[in-house]
């Protein structure tokens, strides 16, 4: 089996594991018995629930730090723009376009949001078109090179394959990307990106222009910039991803499910993985105040129960010290898939 076909049987095999786990998320309600639960420490207020509204933010170009390869290559708004269409269509957040029609610096761009978010507050948190957060970064290292690869033979299974000669064109991105709240321009999270993306010319000597590198290749850099991003969206979703407050406990045999207040709103799909949490009150020994502490006590996974008012999780493991409560939450927990990184 060459390189090419083990790949294409390893895409297969695991194509084939997704859709075998995919089944596990399967529930039928009726078949699990309701659990009497205690109730958690800490219950949120009506106010959680009538008062929420999915967070709206605006993205930034990033800064390209006057690093050529990424001022030449558009890289600071290229990601942003990649970033702005991920977020958009994730359904989490509300993603508000903005246009500079009078070439505003980006410190009177901010100034403006600021503005608005505080007039938002003076009329009673009024809708005046403000949003609630800015997604603002930089770039740190952007670099394209070129490597040239002699023809190279591999022996596999007494046959011989033939690698023929090549350039090899690389283009790396490094950087980070910021959440700011509103109105007080408080960093909520810094997430460093970082990845690279390689073009592989073959040189056959029928073809002129193989026989030479690409010497700029601006939209490799690009695509090397919207892979580092990607790897940094995730973590961004994380951030904004919205507390599910659990009502309800089945078993079926060992096997628990429980119901919360996520819907078919608020962008879970069958699949999701999720976290559990607790809150606890927790008491400074020296000072003797006391805090909430959100405490991670297990897993689960999105089932194929979603609705316009709950959704139901499969629970996968929790911590043998731990119950689950009325009132304790859940958030999905979004990661770049094996696959996606294969593709990439």
């Amino acid at each position: 089996m060459n390189a090419k076909n083990l790949f294409f049987h390893s895409i297969g095999l695991t194509t084939i594991l997704f859709f075998i786990n995919g089944c596990g998320t399967s529930i039928v309600i009726e078949d699990y018995t309701k659990v009497n639960i205690e109730k958690s420490a800490v219950i949120p207020s009506k106010d959680v629930f009538q008062n929420y509204s999915k967070p709206k933010l605006v993205v930034f170009d990033f800064d390209d730090k006057n690093i050529e390869t990424s001022v030449q290559a558009h890289l600071g708004s290229s990601i942003a723009s990649y970033l702005n269409g991920k977020l958009s269509v994730n359904n989490i957040v509300q993603v508000i376009s903005r246009t500079n029609n009078n070439n505003q610096s980006k410190e009177q761009l901010i100034k403006t949001e600021v503005l608005a978010k505080e007039k938002s507050i003076e009329l009673d948190n009024s809708d005046v078109g403000q949003v609630d957060y800015i997604i603002d970064g930089e770039i740190s290292n952007a670099s394209y090179t070129y490597q040239f690869y002699d023809e190279t033979k591999l022996v596999v299974g007494g046959k011989t394959i033939i690698f023929p000669p090549k350039y090899v064109h690389t283009a790396c991105v490094t950087g980070t990307s910021k959440i700011y709240s509103l109105p007080d321009k408080v960093s909520q999270k810094t997430v460093a990106f970082k990845d690279c993306k390689n073009n592989n010319v073959e040189v056959n000597p029928l073809i002129p222009y193989t026989w030479k590198p690409i010497i700029k290749d601006d939209g490799l850099v690009r695509q090397a910039g919207e892979n580092a991003i990607e790897t940094a969206y995730y973590e961004l979703m994380n951030f904004f991803s919205k507390k599910g407050y659990i009502s309800e406990v089945r078993e079926d045999d060992g096997e628990f499910i429980i119901k919360t207040t996520l819907t078919n709103n608020d962008g879970v799909q069958e699949g999701n993985d999720i976290d559990i949490y607790t809150i606890e009150n927790t008491a400074n020994p020296f000072t003797n105040e006391t805090s909430n502490e959100e405490i991670k006590i297990g897993q689960g996974v999105i089932s194929n129960q979603i609705s316009t008012s709950s959704t139901w999780i499969k629970v996968k493991n929790l911590d043998k010290s731990r119950k689950i409560k009325f009132g304790d939450f859940v958030k999905v927990h979004y990661e770049e898939s094996f696959m996606n990184k294969i593709l990439k």
